[in-house]
């Protein structure tokens, strides 16, 4: 079951795995953190 996701820019793994950790739901289930590669590239 998946109760949702935030999709979140950050510059690092690191910093993605500290906001996970501020994350209220994980006081009681796992949070996963993902890479995801970029669906478009802007730059063109």
């Amino acid at each position: 079951m998946i109760g949702g996701f935030f999709m979140i820019d950050v510059a690092s793994r690191d910093e993605a795995l500290a906001l996970a950790a501020e994350c209220p739901a994980a006081q009681w289930c796992p949070v996963e953190v993902r890479a995801l590669a970029p669906c478009f590239d802007d730059s063109v």
